[in-house]
């Protein structure tokens, strides 16, 4: 795994000869660690072997001025070089990851406004993966209690059309 403000360029644009980005995989931070390894990595010998990053950040100062500075950080998926054993799991970015990281505006990217329409999005994919015809009347939200990923609704809403709203099946 890679800090990608610490990747170069040329690696950042780097193609396949299939015309694909070579380093196209992200980390949305969604990792599972044995109680055994944390404490393992939380050790002070281990803490020692971590690496830290710099990276530059406007931080306040004094009278609200800003400034440039150093900021060292360190990431989790710094961990993975110590583990005995990682799996990768690839998923789909529109079902998988819809952050919130911004405030809500016009144009701003990962705001509650992105995230809220991905997580829609995703609800229309599966009502029509499972044989609904969704118009473009509303939008469509399918309570959590009644899948978690689309599983189970093919028997309720095969052939039938769907206009909008909350749908709890």
């Amino acid at each position: 795994v890679c800090e990608y403000s610490e990747m170069p360029k040329a690696s950042s644009e780097e193609k396949q000869p299939d015309g694909k980005l070579r380093y196209r995989w992200g980390n949305i931070c969604i990792h599972f660690y044995t109680a055994d390894f944390l404490r393992r990595m939380a050790s002070p010998a281990m803490n020692a072997k971590m690496p830290y990053h710099a990276a530059i950040k406007v931080v306040p100062t004094v009278g609200d001025a800003k400034v440039e500075a150093v900021k060292l950080e360190r990431f989790i998926f710094d961990a993975f070089a110590f583990a005995r054993n990682s799996t990768l799991y690839a998923a789909r970015r529109e079902e998988s990851f819809a952050p919130i990281k911004n405030k809500a505006g016009p144009g701003v990217k990962d705001s509650p406004e992105t995230a809220r329409a991905l997580l829609l999005g995703q609800h229309t994919r599966w009502l029509q993966r499972a044989g609904a015809t969704v118009l473009d009347l509303g939008e469509v939200e399918i309570s959590p209690g009644s899948t978690y990923e689309g599983e189970g609704l093919a028997d309720v809403v095969r052939g039938k059309r769907v206009d909008g709203g909350l749908l709890s099946l």
